[in-house]
C-alpha cells in the first residue's frame, strides 16, 4: 500500500494488526506514525497473547512508538486503555460516549438500522446521522471523529465523512433477498466482546422480523476457548433470537452453556446448514452471521445471494 501513496497525500491511514507479541512494535517502526489510536482492548488473540493485559502490553507499543510531538487517541471509556495513557510521553486526546472528554458523544441511539448521537468536540457540536446499525459504532465514529479533529480537520469535515461511512464486506454488511429475508454479514472475525455487540445490534435493527443467529467458532482464545464458548451460550439463552444455528468444534461449548429450552441446532456441515437455511427463507428472517476467519461462513452467505 506504500507504495500507492503520492507526494501531494497529506496523509496516510494504516490499519496495524496484531495476534503475537511483538507485531504492532515492528508494525509501528515500519510505520512511523505521528498519531496513534486503540479502539478498544477486548478478549481477542489470547491464544497467544493470553489476557486483555497481554493485548494491551502488545498494542501499547503504537502509542510507545509515538514522538513527543505525536498525539495518543484514547478512549477512556475502556478502563485499561484509561490507565495505559496516564503514563504516555506524547500528547493525548481523549473521547468517550459516556463522560466527558475532548471528542465526546451525547444523546447516542439506535434507530432501525441507523445510529443517531451529537457529536461534540471542544465548544463545538453537531448531530450525525449513520446508516449503520449498533450503538458500538459509535465508538468507533468517536475514534475517528478524534484522530481527525487531532490532524486539523474541521468538525464540518468530520460530519460529512461520519455520515457518508459504509461498512466494509462482511462488517454488519446488510444484504437483503428478493425473498424478504435479510442477511447481516459480520463474518469478518469474531471473540467474546464482538460477537455480544454484534448480536445485541442486530437484535435492536429487526425488532418485526425473526431473528436468526448463525454463529461459528470464536478461534484464537487458547485455554480459555472452551469456557469462553460456555458463557456465550450463557449470555445468548437470554437474547431475543428465535432461532441459534451453530457450526464449528467449539460450538458443543455454547450448546452446553446454552442447555435446553431454546430453539437451537448444531450442524457439522456446511452444505447441511446451506441447505436448512434456503429451505426456510419463506419465511423472511433476518439471519446474523458471525464467526472467526477461518471459518469462512461466506461459503454458506454467497450461495444463498445467488439464490
Amino acid at each position: 500500500m506504500m507504495s500507492e501513496v503520492e507526494a501531494d497525500h497529506a496523509f496516510v491511514v494504516l490499519e496495524m494488526g496484531a495476534s503475537m507479541e511483538g507485531d504492532i512494535a515492528l508494525l509501528a517502526d515500519m510505520g512511523k506514525p505521528t498519531i496513534g489510536l486503540i479502539t478498544n482492548i477486548g478478549k481477542a488473540h489470547l491464544e497467544h497473547l493470553k489476557s486483555p493485559e497481554g493485548v494491551l502490553k502488545v498494542k501499547r507499543a503504537l502509542w510507545d512508538a509515538l514522538p513527543s510531538e505525536g498525539t495518543a487517541v484514547v478512549n477512556i471509556d475502556d478502563a485499561l486503555l484509561a490507565e495505559a495513557a496516564g503514563s504516555l510521553k506524547c500528547k493525548v486526546l481523549r473521547f468517550s460516549q459516556r463522560q466527558e472528554a475532548d471528542v465526546m458523544a451525547k444523546d447516542a441511539r439506535q434507530e432501525g438500522l441507523s445510529v443517531r448521537f451529537t457529536l461534540v468536540i471542544g465548544d463545538k457540536q453537531s448531530a450525525v446521522r449513520m446508516n449503520v446499525p449498533g450503538l458500538f459504532q459509535v465508538s468507533n465514529a468517536l475514534g475517528a471523529a478524534a484522530v481527525a479533529h487531532s490532524a486539523g480537520v474541521s468538525i464540518v469535515d468530520i460530519v460529512e465523512g461520519l455520515q457518508s461511512f459504509k461498512p466494509a464486506a462482511m462488517r454488519m454488511q446488510i444484504l437483503p433477498l428478493p425473498s424478504g429475508a435479510v442477511l447481516v454479514n459480520d463474518a469478518y472475525n469474531a471473540n467474546p466482546s464482538s460477537v455480544r455487540a454484534s448480536v445485541q445490534s442486530f437484535c435492536a435493527a429487526y425488532p418485526q422480523q425473526s431473528r436468526w443467529l448463525v454463529l461459528g467458532d470464536m478461534r484464537e482464545l487458547g485455554t480459555t476457548a472452551r469456557e469462553e464458548h460456555r458463557e456465550l451460550g450463557r449470555w445468548l439463552r437470554d437474547q431475543p433470537l428465535d432461532r441459534i444455528l451453530l457450526y464449528g468444534r467449539d460450538t458443543r461449548f455454547v450448546l452446553e452453556g446454552m442447555g435446553t429450552g431454546r430453539a437451537v441446532e448444531r450442524f457439522r456441515k456446511k452444505k447441511r446448514l446451506l441447505n436448512d437455511l434456503r429451505r426456510k427463507l419463506s419465511h423472511k428472517p433476518a439471519i446474523l452471521f458471525k464467526g472467526s476467519r477461518a471459518m469462512k461462513l461466506e461459503d454458506v452467505v454467497n450461495p444463498l445471494l445467488q439464490g
